[in-house]
């Protein structure tokens, strides 16, 4: 549970600039439906053809390791992704909200480095961030690996869990965003979590749903629903078999 009232007035703020973005990627996407056609059939076939070369690099290694790795992976890329996420729209506030907000978090925190020592990845961090345009660029910067540890999870385990890290960070981003503003901000990355889902095998039933926002009539709705969306992807990764 996010903090409230207080803390989660101070939290929309602070997401004003995230919105804008969102409402003005919705406009160009709502202009163009062709060319965004277009660009997920191609990005597709991109996938298709980049899952093969993962799953032939990471056969032998994934085939080795318990299926518990592989959610451990995806769940410590989530926590990551999410932590990183909340604590970076409130890196600008006073010190006692970052204080109040780290203290909600301190659970998940904890989680990120039960799941590290579990992979064999030694100590994890968060995602710092010291400014808008850092916030504003959290997926990008995940992507690249800035902080090193989908490398690092890569060489402990298989280049299919460096895929269900990255994958659970963009998702762990979506779901703090549908968190702290109660539904009424959604813009999971498809671009990001079709890419590395796909990657890392996870059949597409069980990603579209996160890749997209929750339907539903009010915000609450549409927060429920993406949370639900969450849930069965969490399930289905927890149900992923060695790579064939």
């Amino acid at each position: 549970m996010l903090p409230r009232p207080g803390v989660k007035r101070f939290l929309l703020v602070t997401l004003g600039i995230t919105g804008l973005y969102l409402a003005l990627n919705a406009l160009w996407l709502a202009a163009t439906p062709s060319l965004a056609a277009l660009f997920d059939a191609r990005a597709a076939s991109d996938w298709a053809r980049d899952a093969a070369a993962v799953a032939d690099a990471a056969r032998a290694a994934d085939g080795s390791l318990p299926a518990a790795t592989r959610v451990a992976a995806y769940r410590l890329g989530f926590h990551v992704g999410y932590c990183s996420n909340i604590l970076g729209s409130v890196a600008l506030s006073p010190p006692e909200t970052q204080s109040r907000v780290r203290e909600i978090l301190a659970p998940r925190i904890r989680a990120t480095q039960d799941l590290g020592r579990e992979l064999g990845v030694g100590e994890i961090s968060l995602l710092p961030v010291s400014n808008a345009d850092e916030f504003g660029h959290v997926n990008d910067r995940f992507d690249s690996d800035e902080l090193g540890l989908a490398a690092r999870v890569e060489k402990a385990t298989s280049r299919r869990h460096r895929h269900l890290l990255l994958l659970g960070m963009h998702v762990g981003v979506a779901a703090a965003l549908n968190d702290m503003s109660g539904g009424q901000l959604q813009q999971p990355l498809r671009q990001y979590i079709g890419r590395h889902a796909t990657l890392a095998g996870v059949p597409p039933a069980s990603w579209e749903p996160a890749a997209r926002a929750g339907e539903g009539g009010t915000a609450e709705q549409k927060a429920a629903a993406y949370q639900a969306a969450l849930a069965a992807l969490d399930m289905a990764v927890s149900e992923l078999g060695p790579v064939r």
